[in-house]
């Protein structure tokens, strides 16, 4: 078979290589996997929740709110009744700033499979998720992403986890 051009093919052990290689994906998908959840926590944030909606404030908290924005210790951009779960920022910036104190982002192997977290660690942020009994306040889940999004992140994860493949395949790995 001389001539045959052979630059298209690859061994079967090469393949299987570039393919068992969870450490090198894990570090291939996490940037890109992870601004792509945060650019959708972002949007859940900011519209109070997607696709469910969070619970309204009741009012004491709009009075609450009331009497923090006449002193003016609201954070820029918060009013007397939205947007919901936002007074200094801090919550915000702690789910969506991978610098921020309580911020939680990581990319680990277990049984050789890639697991990416992300969220927030803070017991406000883990209250959130499940409302508070005292107090009577609904959940408001902070880490949850719409269908839409995570079809996004998948599609963004699969792009990566194939191009982690094909870098391997022509490192020869």
């Amino acid at each position: 078979m001389s001539g045959e051009n052979t630059t298209d093919k690859v061994r079967i052990p090469d393949f299987a290589g570039a393919i068992a290689d969870p450490q090198g994906l894990a570090a291939a998908l996490t940037e890109p996997v992870h601004a792509a959840m945060r650019a959708a926590l972002k949007a859940h944030f900011e519209q109070e929740g997607r696709p469910d909606a969070w619970a309204t404030l009741a009012e004491s908290t709009v009075k609450e709110r009331q009497r923090l924005l006449k002193k003016g210790l609201l954070a820029a951009g918060a009013g007397e009744t939205n947007p919901i779960l936002f007074r200094t920022g801090a919550l915000k910036k702690e789910l969506l700033d991978p610098g921020a104190k309580g911020h939680v982002e990581t990319a680990k192997v277990v049984e050789g499979a890639v697991v990416l977290t992300m969220g927030a660690s803070s017991p406000q942020a883990r209250g959130l998720n499940n409302g508070y009994a005292e107090g009577n306040l609904p959940p408001r889940p902070i880490a949850v992403v719409s269908r839409e999004a995570a079809r996004e992140i998948a599609k963004i994860a699969a792009a990566a986890a194939v191009e982690h493949i094909r870098a391997n395949l022509r490192r020869g790995r």
